[in-house]
């Protein structure tokens, strides 16, 4: 399996100022250009064909300048089954544990235990068979868009939405930049891009650290993909010495063919930043 970094040139002051700004028009700006790229992110999910007409309804109001829609948050299960002891029953262990006898122990746990598993069973019923196997519509990637431009409650459970949508507010507000030696790397690729940097106790805002130190913007991340990750103008132009460094030591290894090209790359990134005092966004997937 490959992976790939995306990278673009884009104001950070920008993308701040904007979410949370509850600017309508921008938001229907964004969704209605990129329409075609957030569905295809929504295609991701497991019920998207079961709510597809529905999904195309949200985003035609979107267009609109409609934002009525809004997504009914879900909320984590409550763990009912597990109860922490009583005073009384953390007393009874401790002295059963004290005294040494095990058959004390066990009794104490035999007892605890008891009727667990009998309701646990009683719970498995068709009623909640069905409630399990019953679809639940998820958050669109155009509605996380408006969630972070309007400022709405958002969702923890969707934060690869979120993720792509900040994406897709990148694309549109800043500018994409090529970068051939990150597409299709394998998973060690930051691993030796880590183990390239200077050896100087982390004083260096290093590149792995940079791919994926978050989201600039309050947003739930991801569990997984997309990866997300920041830097400022300024911090590249800091950085800069050691990354060159890190460049000519690599050009010096024989066995460094990659990470010569992929730090040629990220060096051409942070001279594009610089130059035109405009930030850099990443997303790992």
């Amino acid at each position: 399996m490959s992976y790939s970094v995306s990278t673009y040139l884009v104001s950070l002051d920008k993308l701040r100022s904007i979410c949370g700004s509850g600017d309508t028009k921008l938001a229907q700006e964004i969704i209605a250009a990129h329409q075609e790229s957030l569905e295809g992110t929504d295609a991701m999910g497991e019920y998207f064909e079961v709510f597809q007409d529905d999904y195309e309804e949200e985003y035609e109001a979107y267009k609109k300048g409609d934002f009525s829609h809004q997504h009914q948050i879900w909320e984590e299960p409550e763990d009912d089954d597990e109860e922490d002891l009583t005073a009384e029953q953390q007393a009874e262990l401790i002295d059963a544990l004290k005294s040494g006898d095990n058959k004390k122990v066990f009794d104490f746990i035999e007892n605890a235990m008891e009727g667990m598993f009998d309701e646990e069973d009683e719970d498995l019923g068709d009623d909640d068979e069905e409630e399990d196997d019953e679809p639940l519509r998820e958050l669109t990637a155009g509605g996380a868009v408006a969630d972070m431009i309007l400022g709405r409650p958002k969702d923890a459970n969707f934060g690869y939405k979120y993720g792509y949508g900040l994406e897709t507010m990148c694309r549109h507000l800043g500018k994409h930049i090529d970068g051939d030696a990150w597409q299709s790397i394998n998973y060690r690729a930051l691993d030796l891009i880590a183990a390239a940097g200077p050896k100087d106790g982390g004083q260096t805002l290093w590149i792995d650290v940079l791919l994926q130190r978050g989201s600039p913007v309050e947003m739930p991340l991801p569990f997984d993909f997309p990866t997300i990750g920041y830097a400022s103008w300024q911090e590249l132009e800091k950085g800069k010495p050691a990354f060159e460094a890190a460049y000519s030591a690599a050009e010096d290894n024989p066995d460094a063919d990659w990470e010569v090209e992929a730090l040629d790359d990220f060096l051409k990134w942070v001279d594009q930043a610089i130059t035109q005092k405009t930030d850099l966004m990443f997303f790992y997937y």
